[in-house]
């Protein structure tokens, strides 16, 4: 149960793989901009 998917799991389903990758960067970007720029709503 790693953080890292297994090479299995990504052949099995790229898919949501993908899906769940995007979801984090996005987050990730989202919270960097909040915490660079907070006076920006």
């Amino acid at each position: 149960m790693g953080s890292k998917p297994s090479r299995n799991e990504l052949d099995q389903n790229p898919k949501k793989f993908w899906k769940q990758k995007r979801r984090w960067v996005f987050v990730c970007f989202r919270v960097y901009e909040n915490s660079r720029a907070p006076a920006i709503k």
